[in-house]
């Protein structure tokens, strides 16, 4: 399945402007559009595929 984070180059000030697990969220979101592969980042960040896709929700909404 092919996910798509909504303006990606956003992240860089999202990130300067939240806490901590704003922060982590923004990370991880960015590391999806690096890799393009939720399961290997779900992996590497020790957290569950869905949390991720919930997350690229949250941030999408954000957006529009």
């Amino acid at each position: 399945m092919r996910v798509i984070v909504e303006e990606p180059e956003k992240l860089e000030k999202y990130l300067e402007k939240r806490e901590k697990a704003a922060e982590f969220k923004a990370l991880i979101l960015k590391m999806v559009v690096e890799l393009k592969d939720i399961k290997q980042v779900a992996k590497i960040a020790g957290i569950k595929e869905q949390t991720i896709y919930e997350w690229i929700e949250e941030w999408n909404k954000k957006k529009k």
